[in-house]
C-alpha cells in the first residue's frame, strides 16, 4: 500500500516538472507512520482501562456492609507538606512562586488519590494589616492528575501557583489555602497552612 502511495506522489510530482528526493518522502511517511502507530496504541491502552473500570463499576455491590474497622478508601482529607514553600522558578534570584506538596488521603490518613480540580490561593498576612491575596492557582481534572507524583519523595500532588510581586520585602511565610473537589463521589475538602517564604 506504501508503494502505492509513493508511486502516486512521486508520479503526480514528476508530471508537473519538479526534482522529488525520493529517500526523504520515503522517510517522511515512515515517521508518519510511527507516530499513527504510536498513537493507536495510547488509544487502546486507555480504551482498555475504561473498559476495566466499568466492569469494575458494574460488579460493584449496593449497600454491603464493611467489617468492624475496615475503612473504604475514600478521599476525606487534605494535607499540606512540610517541604512546601516558595520557589525561585526562574531562577533569578527572587521568589515568585509556592510549590505545594498536596497530600488527597481517606479517613484513616492513607493517600488516596483522586479525580478532581484544585483551586490554591495565597495571601500575605501582617499584624495590623489587612491580608492581600498575592496569588491564586486553578487546575481542572486533565492539570490536576499531570501533577501526581510518586517516588522516594512520597506521593502527592505537586502544584505550583505563581505569586505575583506584590509580597513585601522581609515576609517569611505566606498562608495558602487549598480546595480540591472530589469529581467521582462528590464534595470539597479544602486546607489552610502557613508555610515558609524566605
Amino acid at each position: 500500500m506504501w508503494c502505492v502511495v509513493i508511486g502516486m506522489l512521486l508520479g503526480g510530482m514528476w508530471g508537473c516538472g519538479r526534482n522529488v528526493d525520493m529517500d526523504e518522502l520515503v522517510d517522511d511517511l515512515r515517521r508518519e507512520r510511527l507516530t499513527l502507530e504510536d498513537r493507536v496504541k495510547e488509544l487502546e491502552a486507555f480504551n482498555a482501562g475504561l473498559t476495566k473500570q466499568l466492569a469494575d463499576e458494574r460488579k460493584r455491590k449496593v449497600g454491603v456492609k464493611l467489617p468492624d474497622g475496615v475503612v473504604e478508601a475514600r478521599f476525606v482529607k487534605v494535607r499540606i507538606g512540610a517541604y512546601s514553600g516558595g520557589v525561585d522558578t526562574d531562577r533569578d534570584g527572587e521568589l515568585d512562586a509556592v510549590r505545594l506538596y498536596v497530600e488527597t488521603l481517606d479517613a484513616k490518613g492513607r493517600f488516596v488519590q483522586v479525580v478532581g480540580r484544585a483551586k490554591v490561593s495565597v495571601v500575605v498576612v501582617r499584624p495590623g494589616e489587612e491580608a492581600v491575596t498575592v496569588g491564586k492557582g486553578e487546575f481542572d481534572a486533565v492539570g490536576f492528575d499531570a501533577t501526581y507524583r510518586a517516588g522516594l519523595a512520597g506521593t502527592h500532588y505537586t502544584l505550583v501557583v505563581k505569586v505575583g510581586g506584590d509580597v513585601p520585602k522581609g515576609v517569611e511565610e505566606v498562608t495558602v489555602r487549598v480546595g480540591v473537589e472530589d469529581l467521582k463521589n462528590g464534595g470539597v475538602n479544602e486546607v489552610e497552612k502557613v508555610v515558609r517564604w524566605k
